[in-house]
């Protein structure tokens, strides 16, 4: 909200964008569900959705992750430290009185879609299998069977993810005004801030191409997203 209101840009609120609409090579308007917008120039910085919205295609896949956040619970010790599995990357933190824990198990690229639906399955992965948090932290065997709708929150999103986990930032190679800020691989929430302000010097040529590590040209065309590495229990 902080940095909306800093913008001084105007925003449509509950407004959808449908389509990025070119005439030779050059982007000229963008399609929402209230009406058309004239324009030169785009920022497409979508999430997941850039993907689909693109009329240029660019080397990303989207990885499902799962979360689950745990209610207060006294056997949840909240001095531990943050404790993350290296052989199967399974891991959890404290988190105001209960705690929260992820596995960023791969899957198969999928489509964008919100709510991401969830797997089920995943839940004994990491709170019953021998390969989730109970592997370090054995008193998860005791609080797991009082787990339940009622004291967990379990939630699922979608990675970007590049073929070098690092994001598209900068123009398009082939649509004139065409501008990529996506494709964080996990680490939107991180960086953002600093690729944003880097896209916004770009723009201004504060910053040439040569000079920006996260050039969306530094893949060839038609380059593929990473392959998918399976975790097999």
């Amino acid at each position: 909200e902080r940095f909306a209101t800093a913008s001084g840009a105007g925003i449509a609120l509950n407004t959808s964008v449908t389509a990025i609409r070119t005439e030779a090579d050059r982007v000229t308007t963008v399609q929402t569900d209230r009406g058309t917008i004239a324009t030169e120039t785009v920022i497409l910085a979508a999430g997941p959705f850039s993907r689909d919205l693109t009329p240029e295609s660019i080397p990303v896949a989207l990885w499902r992750r799962h979360r689950l956040v745990v209610d207060p619970d006294s056997r949840i010790p909240q001095d531990a430290p943050m404790t993350i599995d290296a052989n199967t990357g399974a891991h959890w933190r404290p988190h105001r009185g209960g705690a929260l824990m992820a596995w960023a198990q791969p899957e198969e690229d999928r489509p964008a879609t919100w709510p991401v639906e969830r797997d089920a399955s995943w839940l004994d992965l990491i709170l019953r299998s021998d390969r989730g948090v109970r592997r370090l932290c054995p008193f998860w065997s005791d609080v797991e069977p009082d787990l339940s709708e009622s004291n967990t929150l379990f939630t699922a999103g979608l990675y970007t993810v590049t073929p070098d986990h690092k994001p598209l930032i900068g123009p398009a190679r082939q649509i004139g005004g065409l501008w990529f800020n996506t494709g964080y691989s996990g680490h939107g929430i991180m960086g953002s801030p600093s690729g944003s302000r880097l896209l916004a010097d770009l723009v201004a040529g504060n910053v040439q191409s040569a000079d920006n590590p996260f050039d969306p040209g530094r893949f060839a065309l038609g380059a593929k997203p990473p392959d998918v590495e399976r975790i097999v229990l």
